[in-house]
């Protein structure tokens, strides 16, 4: 029932994503605006007239500009992509399902999430067994590429709708609630109408999700509370003038109110802001990059590469053997030298691999230093997650008196993130305890979590490379849009030509869509990481928390 409650707003969605894709596929593109075909009806969500006042006091106007604005481009976006892939009945029923599944699994965890999981894989053995005997196909790897890529699409317009209906919660924006509201989180899901009544009487507050007022008034008046105690003219703006008249006995107003700021912002203090800052040039970094795109890359050796993915494969395996071979040093402590040395390291070391990506090495150069300054920051993340797993798997990152902590292993040297010193004092007034509550409350849970799925699935040095070459041409499309999403997309077409070569002629493994599937799960955790820090660095920037910008700032959204 929990993966029901889960997957049904899902595959309302889809199922009319596909009839309108179908119908546009048969009849010819619809008029401008923004049409949906389902149940054998079509809607023009533009002109049709919605009659909410069923559900809330707002009108359909002041709903759809809240909920729905920029629907129909997501809409048209998604369409598009859709005819273009034009994917089979079996094909959509496998997107439709990983989908759902994967979103049930994520919400509920638990038993749940070992069922889905347990699914997940039953059917990539059945998409193999349909692509192998049934289409005639064993180079099926691009289509599952282009099917992920689809469904990321309306993971985002799913994950936009979740954080919409919970501000609607937030403002009463509706007058119903379900009895079930964990079935219509994707939905247009309100609040109770005004006469309210509580059908069990005894409701368990916060168990099952059933959150009753009622209930919950009851229980409050049970602990003290008391109408005499309510605070009003606290708006010091509007009621200045009163605010010496507040009674002194007025229950105190929390930290975050007083200050004006939401509790995870409390350490930002208007005096400690950096409205003055201090430019780093890093134009010879690119310039740098420039350089050894131009460069020969014969070095490698006299062998004869199979594809790009092989020769790009043997690139990062040369360059991991090296710090391999040197003995893994322990670093206490990160200042302004060793972060621009560790920088400027694996921004050149991100060049040197990507050079050797001969498809690439064919772009115009503006087009590969546009991908460059997004890949290198992706790059370091993930190179330095498979460091640590594979450290993790040699049993050697730590020693056993040392206790279970947060460990990062980055170009030979090994960090506690729990104990390390941190000096940010070169490029924000606030401390390192501060900087990392606002950052990276969770990190150490999402990196282990990271650790441990990405040890699990245990990549080859291909699959690894393929992993790391997907999430950055993806990012880099998907951020510059235009020639490089041009170039992104033919570049992601030949990887996945390669890799089903890798499969089919190294590994003599005919059955690999379970291993993309799963490779594609662990990259889709690190996107979330990475929307999570851009997000947060937008923050940084509007309460200046840096006092130090850079030359080319699009670089550094990661950092």
């Amino acid at each position: 029932m929990g993966i029901l409650k889960s997957a049904w707003t899902i595959w309302m969605r889809l199922d009319a994503l596909a009839e309108t894709a179908e119908y546009n596929r048969l009849h010819g593109r619809l008029e401008n605006g923004i049409q949906i075909c389902t149940n054998g009806a079509k809607l023009d969500i533009e002109e049709i007239k919605m009659d909410l006042s069923w559900c809330t006091n707002y009108s359909a106007e002041q709903i759809e500009s809240f909920m729905n604005r920029d629907f129909s481009l997501k809409w048209n976006r998604i369409i598009d992509e859709v005819m273009k892939f034009n994917p089979t009945s079996f094909e959509l029923n496998y997107m439709l399902l990983h989908l759902c599944l994967h979103n049930a699994g994520k919400k509920y965890q638990g038993k749940v999430l070992e069922a889905t999981e347990k699914l997940l894989g039953i059917l990539a053995d059945n998409l193999h067994a349909y692509y192998l005997n049934k289409m005639r196909m064993t180079n099926y790897s691009g289509r599952i590429a282009q099917m992920m890529k689809i469904n990321r699409m309306i993971e985002v317009e799913l994950r936009d709708r979740r954080e919409k209906n919970s501000l609607a919660k937030v403002f009463d924006v509706y007058k119903i609630e379900y009895s079930h509201p964990e079935m219509f989180d994707l939905m247009r899901s309100g609040n109770w109408l005004k006469q309210k009544k509580c059908n069990k009487q005894n409701c368990k507050i916060f168990e099952e999700s059933y959150k009753c007022k009622i209930c919950r008034l009851k229980k409050c008046y049970k602990v003290g509370m008391d109408v005499s105690k309510f605070q009003k003219n606290r708006d010091l703006l509007s009621n200045s003038s009163n605010y010496s008249q507040r009674s002194k006995v007025a229950t105190p107003q929390s930290l975050a109110n007083f200050l004006g700021r939401p509790e995870f912002m409390l350490c930002f203090e208007p005096d400690r802001a950096s409205s003055t800052k201090t430019i780093i040039d890093v134009s010879y970094l690119l310039e740098k990059a420039s350089r050894i795109f131009q460069q020969d890359t014969s070095y490698l050796g006299p062998y004869e590469y199979k594809s790009s993915l092989e020769r790009i494969t043997y690139a990062m395996t040369a360059m991991k053997s090296k710090k391999m071979n040197k003995s893994l040093e322990s670093c206490e402590m990160i200042g302004k030298r060793e972060t621009l040395f560790f920088w400027e390291l694996t921004f050149i070391g991100s060049a040197q691999w990507l050079a050797e990506f001969q498809e690439f090495r064919n772009l115009d150069m503006d087009v590969k230093l546009d991908i460059q300054k997004s890949v290198w920051t992706i790059w370091m993340r993930l190179a330095a997650l498979a460091e640590t797993s594979e450290y993790n798997r040699m049993n050697v990152l730590k020693s056993e008196e040392e206790e279970d902590g947060l460990f990062v292993c980055s170009g030979g040297a090994r960090v506690n993130m729990e104990e390390v010193k941190m000096d940010l004092s070169w490029c924000s007034n606030y401390s390192a305890e501060e900087i990392g509550r606002f950052m990276g409350p969770k990190v150490g849970a999402n990196w282990n979590h990271l650790l441990n799925d990405l040890t699990k699935l245990n990549p080859t040095n291909t699959e690894l490379n393929y992993m790391l070459l997907h999430l950055c041409l993806h990012d880099a499309g998907k951020k510059y849009q235009g020639k490089v999403l041009e170039a992104t997309e033919k570049l992601l077409g030949i990887l996945a030509d390669n890799l089903h070569a890798y499969y089919l002629n190294k590994m003599r493994m005919t059955n690999y869509s379970g291993r993309i599937a799963q490779m594609m799960k662990i990259n889709r955790m690190i996107e979330v990481e990475l929307r999570d820090r851009r997000e947060k660095n937008y923050l940084a920037n509007v309460f200046d928390l840096y006092k130090i910008e850079y030359s080319h700032p699009e670089m550094f959204e990661l950092i």
